[in-house]
């Protein structure tokens, strides 16, 4: 009679589990914080010029900029103060473009490379590695609460990351331009969590989905639902069920069981 009412609660949590990710996919999906990426795309820099070479003020050695100098480098009033390299923007430095935005880290031929900061006006930053004027790895930081820390390319996550939501809830694993594709574990605001394939932002592949209480299901899933055979653990007892479509059944039941 144990077993009986184990059975429909795990059931039940898992259907509850399945749901919460779908309405995470329609409602707050990454789709919707790759947006965010997109909207907080770091300016360019282009630390040279005529406009920089008349408004330039600073140190001179044998008539070319070298040492700590400042000036104006584009119409719209952008600034640069720091470091120069024989006439070039190189070394630590400061941007502030006419935008708002502001970065202050390391800059070469100028450009923003090496380590440094870029704040946004609307409140979002990035903290990380810079390779040409484009993030490459770093943390990113929403006005909104959310937080990515991992790879990136061409301002989306790419490679393995770390995408965590104000709520709490996150995932961490692989990233392909933007969406979680490859391995990775997706934990829920109530604690439930699954480790296992992501396939275009969705639970896709074999894995594990595993409750607070201990109890954990294993099998594979596509569109984010358990399909075919799989295996239940009991986190109590560690006792180890057949599974069909993630519910718990007996071993005949599972013989039916279609992948």
């Amino acid at each position: 009679t144990m077993n009986k009412v184990w059975f429909i609660c795990v059931a039940s949590s898992v259907s509850l589990a399945f749901r919460v990710d779908r309405d995470l996919q329609s409602a707050r999906g990454l789709t919707l914080n790759l947006d965010q990426f997109l909207s907080s795309k770091p300016k360019k820099s282009s630390i040279a010029g005529k406009i920089c070479n008349k408004s330039y003020e600073g140190d001179w050695i044998d008539g070319v900029k070298n040492g700590f100098g400042s000036c104006i480098f584009d119409k719209q009033g952008s600034r640069y103060a720091g470091d120069w390299v024989n006439n070039t923007a190189t070394g630590d430095g400061i941007i502030e473009f006419s935008n708002g935005d502001t970065y202050k880290g390391h800059i070469v031929d100028g450009a923003m490379d090496g380590e440094g900061k870029y704040e946004f006006a609307n409140g979002d930053d990035y903290d990380g590695l810079w390779r040409d004027g484009v993030r490459v790895q770093g943390k990113v930081t929403f006005e909104n609460g959310n937080v990515y820390s991992g790879e990136l390319k061409d301002d989306k996550p790419h490679g393995h990351g770390k995408f965590i939501f104000r709520s709490g809830e996150g995932y961490e694993g692989e990233f392909t331009e933007g969406q979680r594709n490859g391995h990775g574990t997706y934990t829920f605001s109530n604690g439930v969590k699954f480790t296992g394939q992501f396939k275009n932002g969705k639970i896709d592949g074999m894995g594990t989905m595993s409750y607070v209480g201990g109890d954990r299901v294993t099998s594979k899933f596509m569109e984010g639902q358990a399909v075919g055979k799989g295996m239940v653990v009991q986190g109590s007892t560690g006792k180890t069920f057949h599974a069909c479509n993630g519910v718990p059944v007996s071993a005949a039941e599972a013989e039916k069981c279609l992948d």
